[in-house]
């Protein structure tokens, strides 16, 4: 598995309009210059599918851009984030056999 790490949205945005995909975002909701929601809403509008591969994270943050994130229909985990939350998102659950 791979990992891309960055710190700034519009670096992020920038980068998914050069080609790159992902098979998962986790995103935080509070960030500097641009709101993970409006991250996802820009997206969005360029690469619908990606769209799907989006996880929220936060700590909290205002009812407006909680209203955005609500909006978007993808989760949001709280932080501190469990290893257990991040290993459910990163290996797919194996159905059981009965």
């Amino acid at each position: 598995a791979e990992v891309a790490i960055e710190l700034d949205p519009a670096a992020a945005l920038e980068r998914v309009g050069r080609g790159e995909r992902f098979d998962l975002v986790l995103c935080d909701v509070m960030m500097p210059g641009m709101s993970g929601p409006e991250l996802f809403e820009r997206v969005v509008a360029c690469i619908p599918e990606l769209g799907a591969a989006f996880v929220f994270a936060s700590g909290g943050m205002p009812a407006e851009v909680q209203e955005r994130l609500r909006a978007t229909g993808r989760p949001c985990l709280e932080k501190p984030i469990s290893t257990a939350a991040l290993l459910e998102l990163l290996v797919p659950s194996v159905p059981s056999v009965e």
